[in-house]
This record gives structure tokens, C-alpha cells and sequence, in this order.
């Protein structure tokens, strides 16, 4: 104030109006919300886009599936129909003599449904002495596999003694492999019934000595189920 000059005084310091700091923080607010909300829609919209790409996937796959159970079910009654056509009985048992298989021509050998007899043991449906034949040529055939080999072939069984529902003996003749594909060995075999006769004339034995040379004849025959019939001579000449 000296020399009567006017003492400029510094301007108060300012002060922000509390309602405007107010506004401005609810504007930032609203902002984050509408980002917030944004993102939520987008996050939403996302996932319905990804629920369509996996239900579309879903869709295809079961079509897909569905299709290839059709394709699987044809080539199944195929099969089926053409072992039904077979009048050989077709089985499928493992070295315990548990039956897995069995084509519907058992139900005219044996007397048995399918389902009767899957499940349960093949030696009781066979003679014990062709229970014994058949577990050693199944040995035989796991002992001979070839390396790499999925099957071998069931050898020393050439005929079988079956029993039917009525306890009756019935003689088949057996051809059959050994499959190692799996858990565990099949044997996968055909059998066909046969009806063997031996009368007087069918089996045959001479003996006729000439000289030093004594000779033997023994024939028989064989009928199958399809009427024919074959017959089985073995002429041996001895030499003294």
C-alpha cells in the first residue's frame, strides 16, 4: 500500500461445485455401465452363437452315427440271412467250451433255441470223449498259432458226438479254425449232422490167406443230410 499503489491481492483459490462433481461422476458411471452392459451383450451373443456351432455339430453327428447304425444293421441282416440259409450249425465257443455264437440250424440239430444255449457250455451238449478230442485239438491249435497269425486251423476233430434236447446221440462232422483276435481264442466251427450206418454189408472184414499174403478189406459208408451217400474202403496187404 505504499505510495498509495493498490497491493494487488491473489484470487481466491478455486473451489469445484459439488453438484458438478456429482454430474460428472454419474456420467462415468452411466458410461462403465453402458460398457458394461455392452460387453454382457456381446459376451450373450457369443455364447448363443457357440450354443448354434455346437447343437449344428451335435446335429451332424447324430445324423452321421444314425446313418452308419443303418449301414451296420443292413450288413448284419445280410449276414443273418445268409447263415439262416446255411443247414450247417455255425458255433462260436472259447477254450472253456462257453458258447458265444449259434446260427438258427441248431434249433433243427439239437432241438434248441439260439438263445437257449448261448452262454452255456459246449461240453455239456457233446460226449465226454468228444469233450476230450476237442479240448486237445484246441490246445494243439494255440500251441501251432504262426506268429502274426490271427487263426489256425482246429485239427485231429473230424466228427463229433452231439446230444439234443431228448438226450439222443447224434454224430456230426466238424471243420473248423481257431481265432486269436480278441481277448480271448475262438474256436469258430461248422458241423454237420450225418447218419452213420454200419450193417452187414457196409462193414466188411475178409481175411484171405494165399500163399504168405494175407489181405484185409474194411468198408463202410456214410449218409449225410443231404441224401448222399459215400463210401470208405481200406484194402491192406500184408506180406508174411
Amino acid at each position: 500500500m505504499g505510495n498509495g499503489s493498490n497491493y494487488d491481492m491473489p484470487p481466491p483459490p478455486s473451489r469445484s461445485n459439488p453438484m458438478t462433481t456429482s454430474v460428472k461422476r454419474g456420467e462415468d458411471e452411466v458410461e462403465e455401465n453402458n460398457a458394461s452392459e455392452a460387453d454382457g451383450v456381446n459376451k450373450k451373443q457369443q455364447k448363443r452363437a457357440a450354443n448354434r456351432k455346437s447343437a449344428q455339430l451335435s446335429r451332424k453327428r447324430k445324423k452321421q452315427f444314425i446313418e452308419e447304425l443303418r449301414n451296420e444293421n443292413h450288413e448284419l441282416r445280410k449276414k443273418e440271412l445268409i447263415l439262416r440259409s446255411i443247414p450247417d450249425l455255425i458255433i462260436v465257443f472259447d477254450s472253456a467250451g462257453k458258447i458265444h455264437f449259434l446260427s438258427h440250424s441248431v434249433t433243427k440239430l439239437l432241438k434248441f433255441a439260439p438263445g437257449e444255449l448261448e452262454g452255456t457250455s459246449f461240453w455239456n451238449r457233446i460226449s465226454e470223449n468228444s469233450v476230450r478230442l476237442l479240448k486237445s485239438a484246441f490246445m494243439d491249435a494255440l500251441a501251432a498259432r504262426a506268429a502274426g497269425s490271427e487263426t489256425a486251423p482246429l485239427e485231429g476233430v473230424s466228427t463229433l458226438k452231439l446230444i439234443d434236447r431228448n438226450g439222443s446221440i447224434i454224430t456230426g462232422m466238424m471243420n473248423g479254425v481257431v481265432h486269436f483276435a480278441g481277448d480271448a481264442p475262438e474256436c469258430v466251427c461248422s458241423i454237420r449232422a450225418v447218419d452213420v450206418k454200419a450193417k452187414s454189408s457196409d462193414l466188411v472184414e475178409i481175411e484171405a490167406v494165399a500163399g504168405n499174403a494175407t489181405v484185409v478189406s474194411v468198408g463202410s459208408s456214410i449218409t449225410d443230410t443231404s441224401g448222399s451217400r459215400r463210401s470208405r474202403g481200406t484194402p491192406h496187404v500184408t506180406l508174411g
